[in-house]
């Protein structure tokens, strides 16, 4: 596996924490909690089927739990795809339809 990647609102999820993060909780535990999320992505890679499926949600998409926060993604053949990072939106309204 090549590594990971992150799709547009993956990315906007990512920033919005961060910016929630600073606000809420200051900018040394921001990062903290940013860089916690970072190594959890890098982790997916190399254990990619570590995490439990939710086809009953998504078809396909795995979920990872840091934190407050789930992280949902897809196994791709060459690389792990973070689609979305969510803390208390429903995912079956916040995930692609397959």
């Amino acid at each position: 596996m090549k590594g990971y990647r992150l799709t547009i609102e993956a990315e906007n999820d990512l920033d919005h924490i961060l910016d929630e993060g600073i606000d809420e909780y200051g900018f040394e535990d921001a990062i903290i909690y940013y860089d916690n999320l970072q190594q959890r992505f890098a982790e997916l890679v190399d254990n990619p089927f570590l995490y439990p499926a939710v086809d009953h949600i998504c078809v396909g998409y795995r979920r990872t739990v840091c934190r407050v926060h789930s992280v949902y993604y897809r196994v791709d053949p060459e690389e792990i795809v973070i689609v979305r990072i969510l803390k208390k939106q429903n995912p079956s309204s916040h995930l692609p339809i397959n």
